[in-house]
């Protein structure tokens, strides 16, 4: 998996420390990785410039985490569970990236 991203620290923080979750925070770094990962997936490496069938239906879900995540917030709930499910999106995007990038250099 590629370093840089936030995603991994986030996971790290919430599953080994019993910590409030910084809802805007995470949210902000989550939400930047997402930005970056669909970028690099739907133009950078690929022909078609568009994402496959399961990104596109992991991309909606992720939209849909992210409404989940101002609704908990709105509410006054815990966000753990929404912000866990943000950085295994995050993660299947990651590797998306890297079989693409690999594809690619074989090609």
């Amino acid at each position: 998996m590629p370093t840089g991203w936030g995603f991994p620290f986030v996971r790290k923080v919430l599953e080994e420390f019993d910590v409030p979750v910084e809802r805007e925070r995470f949210r902000i770094r989550l939400k930047c990785d997402f930005l970056v990962l669909t970028y690099l997936i739907e133009n950078a490496c690929s022909a078609k410039l568009r994402f496959s069938k399961d990104e596109w239906l992991f991309s909606m879900y992720f939209r849909l985490v992210f409404l989940r995540l101002k609704i908990t917030h709105g509410l006054r709930l815990n966000g753990r569970a929404a912000v866990l499910k943000f950085t295994a999106i995050l993660k299947y995007f990651a590797y998306a990236l890297d079989e693409r990038r690999a594809w690619k250099a074989l090609t």
